[in-house]
């Protein structure tokens, strides 16, 4: 299996979900969609490492609830501890700024201030995040054998990175509006 498989199995082994709240759990550490995720899901059920449980609405489609196994979180647990795997990089945003020369400067203002404000919006989204989780989880947020620790991290990680961007999308703005440079470390 794949890293995105055992992705999705660590995300349940913490808590059950339908496909649409596993993808948004696991922007902490992958990008993906609920659709991308479903057919997995399908698969994974079929090798008795998750269950699937129905649950009835009325006015939509009924909501598919999956939970780990026993026997997924065996197969989880086997996978965790291999050799580091190098990250995956995939930003086409990156790829325009490789080429930025084939665009006019006040083009490649309008991308970089789109992409600031964007890394400032999932900044402020995280910060509620983290709070909802300090009030959920307490004292414990902070204790590595906690459920909730793996979560507060990651988070706390994802809000550097993002912060890192957002400064890092100024610093190249300098450039294009003629401003005095701002240290970039």
């Amino acid at each position: 299996m794949e890293s995105f498989v055992y992705t999705i199995l660590a995300i349940l082994a913490r808590d059950s979900g339908s496909s649409f709240e596993i993808a948004k759990r696991m922007d902490l550490c992958w990008q993906t969609k609920h659709n991308q995720i479903y057919p997995i899901l399908v698969k994974l059920e079929e090798r008795d490492l998750v269950t699937c449980t129905t649950i009835p609405q009325s006015g939509k489609p009924d909501k598919k609830v999956f939970s780990i196994t026993a026997q997924g979180k065996e197969v989880l647990a086997q996978w965790m501890p291999n050799v580091f795997q190098e990250p995956i990089i995939q930003d086409g945003f990156l790829a325009k700024i490789y080429a930025q020369w084939l665009l006019t400067p006040d083009t490649m203002v309008q991308l970089l201030e789109e992409r600031m404000k964007f890394f400032q919006h999932k900044m402020e989204e995280h910060e509620c995040e983290i709070a909802q989780l300090e009030s959920e989880a307490g004292s414990s947020l902070k204790d590595p054998s906690s459920p909730h620790f793996g979560r507060y991290i990651l988070l706390m990680r994802k809000l550097q990175m993002e912060q890192d961007e957002a400064d890092w999308c100024a610093w190249a703005l300098a450039f294009y509006q003629k401003q005095p440079m701002i240290q970039y470390e």
